[in-house]
């Protein structure tokens, strides 16, 4: 349920905690935004057919996860997610070396649907189910990288924060320890009192110093453009698209596809290890399943507007979650 409660009143806390409090709130809301983004990125086609019936969002959860999926032939003559795989050791590799059965998988399907026997298909072994991976190799999680990314981003915000905190900041009251003029100073000020009486030991010139805020403020337009560039690298990583330029305007389209290459390269990481083992599947029941990053499937959008359709998830652009499920 929505909260609605108004924003805090009482600032009688001190500013270190509240700093440090909204550094962590954002480290964690941003960690787990990207766990609701990642089982959203990429799809399958051809599950939707009379022979198939699994649902891509629960697939990509289990992976996301750390997990590895069995997709298999069921007694209704069905493809349908299995369930896991019981050993989660990911490093071994490549997917055919391994040989299970239907001792090794952990079913979500009831007893009445289960073959008597299961054999991963291999490309030198028949079957009737395969595996699917998040990665080929598994030397880091996905959350890992998340993780590194959501700390260097957290202070970026700190940062961002505790200058805007600064700002506020216009007006310093010096006075002796201990001595009331200060205090009584400064409520009257706030309070629009039009005169002050005072001590002839205050002198306003000495006493009363103004800042300008307008220098913190005027860092805040660089703090943003490296927090987009971090959102950048660990789009990137994650096989997402990104412009691959750092510019404030005018990006062209060859400037927008200039980190295609390492792009590609990491999205084919996700991408092998769905569907070269997919591949086997369909050649031997018949059917076309095969995996693609979400953004591609929208084959009318220009490579810009996809790039912003993607940065819009994670930058707090669009509608927010709808955003995630018009890719």
């Amino acid at each position: 349920m929505l909260d609605f409660t108004s924003i805090e009143q009482d600032l009688s806390g001190k500013v270190g905690d509240r700093i440090v409090n909204h550094r962590n709130e954002f480290y964690q809301m941003f960690i787990r935004r990207y766990a609701e983004l990642l089982p959203l990125t990429i799809g399958y086609e051809g599950t939707t057919t009379k022979k198939v019936s699994i649902d891509p969002i629960q697939i990509e959860e289990i992976l996301r996860n750390g997990y590895q999926v069995a997709l298999g032939q069921t007694t209704k003559g069905v493809t349908m997610l299995l369930g896991t795989i019981k050993s989660t050791n990911n490093q071994i590799a490549p997917y055919y070396y391994n040989v299970l059965n239907e001792k090794d998988i952990e079913f979500f399907i009831p007893k009445e649907l289960q073959l008597k026997h299961y054999t991963n298909i291999t490309p030198f072994q028949d079957g009737n189910f395969i595996i699917l991976r998040n990665k080929p190799l598994t030397y880091m999680s996905d959350f890992m990288v998340v993780r590194y990314y959501a700390n260097e981003l957290a202070e970026i915000v700190t940062s961002r924060y505790s200058l805007v905190m600064q700002s506020k900041i216009l007006t310093f009251v010096r006075d002796d320890v201990g001595s009331e003029d200060a205090s009584e100073i400064v409520n009257k000020l706030y309070n629009g009192i039009p005169y002050v009486k005072s001590s002839k030991q205050f002198d306003p010139e000495e006493s009363i110093l103004q800042w300008n805020g307008i220098d913190a403020i005027s860092k805040l337009a660089e703090l943003k453009r490296e927090y987009q560039n971090k959102i950048a690298e660990l789009n990137a990583m994650l096989g997402l698209n990104t412009l691959g330029v750092d510019k404030e305007s005018g990006v062209s389209d060859a400037e927008a596809q200039s980190n295609k290459s390492f792009k590609k390269a990491n999205e084919n990481i996700y991408l092998t290890a769905r569907n070269e083992p997919l591949a086997l599947y369909n050649k031997k029941f018949g059917t076309n399943i095969h995996a693609e990053y979400r953004d591609q499937q929208v084959k009318e959008l220009s490579s810009i507007e996809r790039i912003n359709l993607i940065e819009g998830l994670t930058n707090g652009g669009g509608n927010g979650e709808n955003d995630v499920t018009t890719l």
